[in-house]
């Protein structure tokens, strides 16, 4: 018994001994500087993106808050002591298993990070990162310059490459993964408050990168994740695509897990609708976006410190948003919550981080015109028109038809118009109502029918004319829509017209004419 007992204790003892050996310890320097060199515009996020990645490697990528630096608008002395200090802890904990991540974002170019008025150079920060004693070295360069609204980000330093590939060895070694290729501009957007590059990063390592659904972030979920967002984001700007890159330098190459983003039990988590474009923002409207999750991302949940949240959603017709308090443990599905629904066109005219640039819209109404002589009765028909919303104007493209009646001479005749015209509309929204005024013009082709009878005695002699003109007219309108669900309106118009076209004055004098003309129409129309 008393061997037994040995013996299992000795086993326990190697089994823990062993486990220690093994278990993973995680450092990470993170750096953002908002300034460059004397030249270069300072940026605004930079540092801000540093804290995200920061807050996201300590809450659920397994990096102890005393393993954390955390270094904003620190120059190059700064960065070379925190980098040399984690290495000497690293090497004096003679490390089984340790991961060093370094992550910067700022100015930089081919050479160098522009750290303030300090540089701190590429081969060194190279040979910083390399020469850790950590098994795995990872290393993540957001380098940027600045410009216009969309500041342009300066420079790439790692060639791009091909993505790790798994097998089942431990990895060891270590990879760089840069926000572009050697020959491109990394961007920061106001609309997202942030980098694209380190947007997507985080948002991907928040859980929605988890391509396989397992609960946890590996090195190629987030890589692919952060490159097609990447891509697809800068390539509606004018700085142009830009193309993440990898570059491995590994032995072993594993499966390297940056975070468990569904094991913390402290987190809150939103389950977003499929085909759905949406963003999480912190508090209101007005602060930081924490995540965007976009219509083609695999995994539609992530996981958020709790707190209260503000969200704004794509749907296919109309943009989504409210506010909601999400607990600790929560588990909120998106779908269900009550929110506001404002219709794309309105969305446009209000401007806004998530608002489309452009949107459409069809309708098609009746519409009464008054005659355009003393003798002749209103012009009543159909119409058709397809615009397009922009934030100060609206564009529409318009045809229309009318028939109605008229007398001459004592004989009665058909007086038809059919038309096709452009408008300029002004659109302003009070709640679920809009005030529309327009200008527009038409080109027009009026047709008249009558049929004269002359009288001689006891007989009659009928005789059918037909006479076609081209005019065209002008019109200043106003009117009024209402709202209704599903990107569907009513509404209604009065517009005052000026009409050109040709008359028979005489037998051989065809002559101009002016005449005013009212109309009246009414609509329904969907917006997309």
């Amino acid at each position: 018994m008393r061997r037994r007992a040995f013996v299992s204790s000795l086993a326990l003892g190697w089994l823990v001994a062993l486990g220690a050996a093994h278990a993973e310890e995680r450092f990470a320097v993170v750096i953002g500087n908002n300034i460059g060199e004397a030249e270069e515009v300072p940026l605004k996020y930079a540092e801000a993106d540093a804290a995200r990645v920061a807050a996201v490697l300590r809450d659920i990528g397994s990096v102890r808050a005393e393993n954390l630096v955390l270094l904003q608008g620190q120059n190059e002395e700064a960065v070379r002591r925190a980098l040399i200090a984690i290495n000497e802890r690293i090497r004096a904990g003679r490390p089984a298993n340790t991961t060093l991540i370094v992550y910067y974002s700022g100015h930089a170019d081919a050479g160098a990070l522009h750290l303030g008025d300090t540089t701190l150079s590429i081969d060194e920060l190279r040979g910083l990162v390399q020469g850790s004693a950590a098994t795995f070295r990872l290393s993540i360069v957001d380098a940027c310059r600045s410009g216009g609204l969309t500041r342009v980000k300066g420079g790439t330093i790692i060639p791009r490459s091909t993505v790790i590939v798994r097998d089942d060895a431990v990895g060891e070694g270590t990879v760089f993964l840069t926000a572009t290729s050697a020959d491109e501009n990394a961007q920061e957007s106001d609309r997202i408050r942030g980098s694209f590059f380190t947007h997507y990063l985080v948002t991907g390592l928040l859980g929605a990168a988890d391509d396989d659904r397992d609960g946890a972030v590996d090195l190629n979920e987030v890589y692919r994740f952060a490159y097609d967002n990447t891509l697809r984001a800068s390539s509606r700007t004018l700085g142009g695509q830009q193309h993440p890159t990898f570059h491995q330098e590994l032995r072993g190459k594993g499966e390297i897990v940056l975070t468990r983003w569904s094991a913390p039990v402290d987190r809150a988590f939103f389950t977003f609708p499929a085909g759905q474009s949406w963003l999480l923002i912190r508090g209101s409207e007005q602060g930081p976006i924490v995540a965007e999750v976009n219509a083609y991302s695999a995994n539609r949940t992530i996981g958020v410190r709790p707190g209260r949240y503000y969200l704004m959603g794509r749907a296919s017709n109309a943009l989504l948003e409210g506010a909601t308090d999400a607990g600790r443990g929560a588990r909120i599905a998106v779908e269900r919550l009550d929110l506001t629904k404002t219709d794309y066109a309105r969305l446009v005219r209000k401007g806004g981080a998530f608002a489309p640039s452009v949107a459409y819209g069809v309708a098609a109404g009746y519409q009464l015109r008054s005659g355009l002589y003393a003798d002749s009765g209103p012009c009543q028909g159909a119409y058709a028109e397809y615009a397009a919303d922009w934030a100060v104007a609206t564009a529409v493209g318009r045809v229309g038809y009318c028939a109605g009646r008229f007398s001459f001479r004592g004989n009665d005749g058909t007086a038809d118009e059919l038309d096709l015209g452009i408008r300029g509309r002004r659109v302003f929204d009070l709640g679920r109502f809009s005030i529309r005024l327009g200008i527009g013009a038409a080109l027009a082709i009026l047709r008249q029918r009558i049929t004269l009878t002359d009288r001689a005695g006891d007989q009659s002699l009928s005789i059918r004319e037909q006479r076609t003109t081209f005019g065209a007219h002008g019109d200043l309108s106003v009117g009024a829509s209402y709202a209704l669900p599903a990107g569907f309106f009513v509404g209604a118009e009065g517009h005052a017209m000026l009409y050109l076209f040709e008359v028979q004055q005489t037998d051989l004098d065809p002559g101009l004419e002016l005449r005013f003309a009212s109309r009246l129409s009414a609509m329904i129309g969907k917006r997309f």
